[in-house]
């Protein structure tokens, strides 16, 4: 799945911002980037993707895939210690 577009509209930001996980909207963008991108879980219609941004931060984000290269954020945090752990074990950065 390449993700090329992101649906963004007063719900999904105000959720994202409200959230006090502190992460921005290019945060998530960035962190999309097929360099960026670890790995990506279908879970109940929902995805939640593993990745990092360009200034190194991990992230765990929840969005929903529209189809045709689209991607709504849902949510998304720093992920804990652990996750990243798992995910510099399976060869993430």
């Amino acid at each position: 799945m390449k993700i090329t577009e992101f649906e963004w509209d007063e719900n999904n930001l105000s959720h994202l911002f409200e959230s006090g996980h502190s992460v921005d909207p290019s945060e998530i963008e960035e962190a999309f980037a097929p360099e960026n991108l670890f790995k990506l879980v279908n879970v109940k219609d929902r995805y939640h993707a593993y990745a990092k941004t360009n200034a190194g931060r991990h992230l765990h984000i929840i969005f929903e895939y529209k189809g045709r290269g689209v991607a709504r954020p849902i949510t998304a945090w720093d992920m804990p210690r652990k996750e990243k752990g798992k995910i510099k074990k399976r060869g993430g950065k």
